[in-house]
C-alpha cells in the first residue's frame, strides 16, 4: 500500500476461517463429532458476519442512538426505548441463525465469541441477559413461567428481550444492600417497589432482585422475580398497559452507546417469584451472574481478536520508508503482545467450556463447583484486565487514523472495553470475591495442585529456560502466599490483586505450554515463552527474550499465524 487510498479492509469476511490460533487451541480441547459440529456452526455463522458488521456500524451512528419514548402517539404511557431498525434487524437475524440452538456450551459460547467481534453491544449484552434468564428459568422456574416465557425468550420475533434490574443506587456490587421490596399478592405474584440504577436494554421481560416484606437483611433475604413490561389492562379500551414503572432517564455513557441503559423506578410492578424466596441470591450467582460473566469473557476475547486482526491487516499493507511497518521491530512486538494475550485467554476460555460440558452447569461435587466459580471469576477479570490497553496498542499501529471512527472499528471497541472492565464487578471487586470464597474450600491447595500438575506435564526438553523462570516464580510465590498470610483478613484484602494475578499468570502460561506440547505446536509454545519473559522475568528480560530477538524473522510467521518449524528448547 504505497498510497493510503489503496488500503483494503475485508477482515470481517473470514473471522473464523482466519482465526488459526483458535483452530490450533480448539483442536486440543474438542475432537471428533463435537469438533465437526462446532466448526460447521461457526463457518455457517461466519457467512453472516459482513452483513451483521454493516448493520452494527450503522446502529452505532449518532443519529441512530437509543432515545426514550415515555408516551405513544395518543398520549398513553408506554415507557419504551426506541432503538434503530438496524439493531432490531440484527437481533432478529442473530436469534434466527440459531444462537440458542447449540449442541454444547462450548459451541454456544464460541458463537458468542465470534459474534462479539462485530462490536455491537446492543446485541451482545441483551444476548447475555436473555441467555442467563433462560438458564435460570430452565433450572428454577415454575411450570407456569416455563410455559409462558421460555419459547418467547428464544423467539426471533421478540429477539433478545430480557434484561436485568439488579443494581440499586446504594448497592452496587453489594447485593446484600438491595432495598427493593416485594409485597405479596398471592402465592406467586408480587407487587415490586424498587429504584434500579443500571437497567440495560429494557425490552419485554425484566429479572428483578428484591426483598419480600419481612425477609431477612443481607443476601439471605433476596428473592428473584420476573416482571413483564406489559400486563393485561384491568379496564376497557386497552388490551395491555405498562406494568407500573417509570424510566427516569437514559445514562450518558462513555462506551456501549448503542446499548440503552436506564434508571428505572418500579412502582408496584406485577412480578412472578422465581424459585424459593430463600434461594434468590444463590440462584442469582449460580445461573445469572455466572452465565453473564462467561458472556463478558467471550466478548472481551472477541475484542482482543478483532483488535489484533485489524492492526495486523493495516500493518501488512502500510508502507513507510519503503518498508511494510509490520517489519519494524516495535510494531511486530506490539502485535505479538496482543496475540500472546489473546492466545492465553482463548486457551483458558476453552478450558472453562470443557469443564462446563464435562460436569454440567451445576456440578454436584462442591470442590468441582467452587473450582468452576473460581475459573469464571478469574476469566472475567483477566480477560478484561489488559483489554483496554491492548486495543489502544492496536490503535497506535494505525497512527492518527485510529481516532477516526469511520476508519476502523477500534475506537468503538475502546469505549466498549472500558464498560466490560466495570460490568458485573470491577477488577478489585472480583479479586475480593475470590479471596472471600478462598476459605469455602481449599483454594490455595487446589491452585498449588494445579500448578504442580502443569510443571510435571511440561516436557524437560521444551522451553528449558522458560520452565526454570516459571518454577522459580512458583516457589517464590509459595513463600509469600502462605496459609498464615491468606487467613489474615487485612493481608488478604491488601494483596488480593497480587494473589490472583500471580496464580492467573502461572495458569495461563502453564496451560498454554500444555496445549502447545500436546499439539507439538511451536506457535503456541513461542507465545507461552513470550508471556513468561514478559511477566515472570525482571524488567531487563526483554533484552534476552527469544521472541524479541527474532521479531524480523520467524516471528513474522508467528504474527501471520503460519506454522513455524524450529527447535523449541
Amino acid at each position: 500500500m504505497s498510497k493510503l487510498k489503496d488500503f483494503s479492509n475485508r477482515v470481517n469476511e473470514s473471522l473464523y476461517s482466519d482465526d488459526k490460533t483458535l483452530h490450533m487451541i480448539m483442536s486440543c480441547h474438542v475432537t471428533g463429532d463435537k469438533k465437526k459440529q462446532i466448526e460447521t456452526a461457526l463457518l455457517a455463522m461466519e457467512k453472516n458476519m459482513p452483513y451483521w458488521n454493516a448493520l452494527a456500524n450503522e446502529a452505532a451512528q449518532k443519529n441512530n442512538l437509543p432515545r426514550l419514548e415515555s408516551y405513544d402517539c395518543l398520549g398513553n404511557k408506554q415507557e419504551r426505548i426506541h432503538i434503530p431498525l438496524e439493531t432490531r434487524l440484527l437481533r432478529h437475524r442473530v436469534v434466527e441463525s440459531g444462537i440458542f440452538d447449540s449442541n454444547s456450551e462450548f459451541e454456544k459460547f464460541t458463537k458468542v465469541y465470534l459474534l462479539s467481534q462485530i462490536g455491537e453491544s446492543s446485541v451482545c449484552c441483551p444476548l447475555a441477559y436473555t441467555d442467563s434468564v433462560l438458564c435460570l428459568l430452565r433450572a428454577k422456574g415454575s411450570e407456569y413461567l416455563k410455559n409462558k416465557y421460555l419459547d418467547q425468550l428464544k423467539s426471533s420475533e421478540l429477539p433478545l428481550s430480557a434484561s436485568h434490574f439488579i443494581i440499586e443506587p446504594s448497592s452496587g456490587s453489594d447485593y446484600g444492600a438491595i432495598d427493593g421490596v416485594a409485597k405479596t399478592k398471592n402465592h406467586e405474584e408480587y407487587q415490586i417497589f424498587a429504584e434500579k440504577w443500571f437497567c440495560s436494554s429494557p425490552e419485554e421481560l425484566f429479572l428483578v432482585a428484591a426483598r419480600i416484606e419481612g425477609a431477612d437483611p443481607g443476601t439471605k433475604g433476596l428473592s428473584l422475580f420476573l416482571v413483564p413490561h406489559m400486563i393485561p389492562s384491568a379496564t376497557k379500551g386497552q388490551d395491555y398497559v405498562t406494568n407500573s414503572f417509570t424510566i427516569k432517564r437514559l445514562k450518558n455513557k462513555l462506551g456501549n452507546q448503542s446499548l440503552p441503559t436506564a434508571e428505572i423506578n418500579l412502582e408496584g410492578s406485577k412480578g412472578y417469584l422465581v424459585g424459593y424466596p430463600s434461594e434468590g441470591y444463590a440462584n442469582l450467582i449460580d445461573y445469572v451472574i455466572n452465565c453473564t460473566r462467561i458472556h463478558w469473557t467471550a466478548h472481551a476475547i472477541g475484542f482482543y481478536r478483532r483488535a489484533f486482526i485489524e492492526a495486523r491487516n493495516y500493518a501488512q499493507q502500510r508502507i513507510v520508508f519503503k518498508k511494510n511497518i509490520i517489519k519494524f521491530p516495535l510494531i511486530a512486538e506490539r502485535m505479538i503482545d496482543i496475540l500472546s494475550q489473546l492466545a492465553s485467554q482463548q486457551n483458558m476460555f476453552c478450558y472453562l467450556l470443557d469443564h462446563i460440558d464435562e460436569y454440567g452447569w451445576m456440578p454436584r461435587d462442591e470442590g468441582v463447583y467452587m473450582w468452576r466459580r473460581f475459573l469464571i471469576n478469574i476469566l472475567k477479570y483477566r480477560s478484561t484486565l489488559k483489554l483496554t490497553d491492548s486495543i489502544k496498542t492496536a490503535m497506535l499501529v494505525f497512527g492518527a487514523n485510529s481516532i477516526c471512527k469511520d476508519f476502523s472499528i477500534l475506537s468503538r471497541l475502546l469505549g466498549d472495553s472500558l464498560a466490560l472492565e466495570t460490568i458485573q464487578e470491577t477488577h478489585d471487586a472480583l479479586c475480593m470475591q475470590i479471596m472471600r470464597e478462598m476459605h469455602k474450600f481449599d483454594l490455595i491447595g487446589r491452585l498449588n495442585q494445579e500448578i504442580e500438575g502443569l510443571i510435571s506435564s511440561w516436557p524437560d526438553d521444551i522451553l528449558v529456560s522458560s520452565k526454570k523462570v516459571f518454577i522459580h516464580n512458583f516457589d517464590v510465590g509459595n513463600k509469600v502466599f502462605t496459609t498464615k498470610n491468606l487467613y489474615d483478613p487485612h493481608w488478604a484484602q491488601t494483596h488480593a490483586l497480587r494473589f490472583v494475578n500471580h496464580f492467573s499468570v502461572l495458569m495461563e502460561i502453564g496451560h498454554l505450554v500444555k496445549t502447545g506440547s500436546k499439539l507439538n505446536c511451536a506457535n503456541i509454545l513461542i507465545l507461552a515463552s513470550h508471556l513468561t519473559h514478559k511477566y515472570l522475568s525482571d524488567r531487563f528480560s526483554g533484552f534476552v527474550s527469544p521472541t524479541i530477538e527474532h521479531l524480523t524473522d520467524f516471528c513474522q510467521d508467528l504474527i501471520r499465524e503460519e506454522p513455524i518449524d524450529i527447535d523449541m528448547k
